[in-house]
């Protein structure tokens, strides 16, 4: 009787170690990560604040003078201004303009970047949306 409760007993903790495998999930005991191997997008989509230099290059304005030290909670400050419309994305902008003295121009887009061609150099956006567009310090 004592055999049998044994292999009862590990017959139960093999499962509990699988089972995270066969279901497909992130979880203790055993951890396979599925975040890191389940098929990601081919796009990514970004919101964020962009810089136009006077010879028509473009930045991603840096996080403090979109509003925090902290990237994303810039980014989180854009994609909620822009979800807000486009009077909040037009206040927004001339915020981030009279902090930003180098630029010609500020515009806040959600921008779509191919994520294989970007790592392989191409850092265009595949499309772009253009939420609001104000003039810079320097420029006025």
């Amino acid at each position: 009787m004592k055999r049998a409760g044994a292999y009862i007993v590990s017959a139960a903790l093999i499962a509990a170690v699988w089972l995270p495998v066969i279901q497909n999930t992130d979880s203790f005991p055993l951890s396979n990560y599925p975040m890191f191997s389940k098929a990601r997008p081919s796009i990514a989509h970004i919101d964020h604040a962009v810089g136009v230099l006077p010879n028509g290059d473009t930045e991603v304005i840096p996080p403090n003078i979109v509003g925090s030290g902290e990237v994303l909670q810039a980014k989180t400050i854009v994609s909620h201004t822009i979800r807000r419309g486009r009077r909040a994305a037009g206040k927004l902008c001339r915020a981030i303009a009279g902090r930003a003295p180098n630029y010609e121009r500020i515009e806040i887009r959600s921008d779509s970047y191919d994520v294989l061609g970007y790592l392989d150099g191409n850092t265009k956006p595949v499309k772009s949306r253009v939420h609001a567009r104000c003039t810079a310090r320097a420029t006025r």
